[in-house]
């Protein structure tokens, strides 16, 4: 049965199945243990049948994923350019340069934190993303950068 369970949403194990007991079902990811909702054994086996159908059905669906704006692509955008102008290639440096440049570092971290950047190149990635933002959206504009 457990071939027509998509894989956990959570942590995309596909280790994932149907566990009843005497009074109910529910689907669980065997891997991190996320769980569905119940659905209550002891009407007929047409209507377990039915409501397992709806149990399926729900741990199968997934969200769409938000749409993104015209802005956002261009943020995004700003942020690869500044990134590849620099020349970072260390995961961590990028990492924590997306932080920087989503305005989260601070408010999370606080100053010192966990970050792997120094003040310089904080300084550096900014002024590369400030430069590479009105690069975009001149371009977007149809204008020569």
């Amino acid at each position: 049965m457990t071939d027509e369970f998509k894989s956990c949403p959570f942590c995309g194990s596909a280790d994932v199945e149907l566990r009843e007991s005497i009074t109910d079902e529910q689907i669980t990811c065997c891997h991190c243990g996320a769980r569905s909702g119940l659905i209550y054994l002891g009407a007929s086996d047409a209507v377990n049948a039915a409501n397992r159908r709806v149990l399926v059905s729900a741990w199968n669906t997934r969200a769409a994923p938000p749409a993104r704006t015209y802005a956002e692509g261009v943020e995004d955008a700003a942020v690869d350019a500044a990134i590849s102008a620099i020349g970072w290639t260390d995961e961590r440096m990028i990492a924590d340069a997306r932080k920087i440049a989503a305005g989260v570092w601070f408010e999370t971290y606080g100053f010192g934190g966990d970050c792997c950047l120094t003040g310089p190149q904080v300084t550096s990635f900014r002024s590369c993303l400030d430069g590479a933002s009105a690069a975009i959206r001149l371009l977007s504009q149809g204008e020569e950068a």
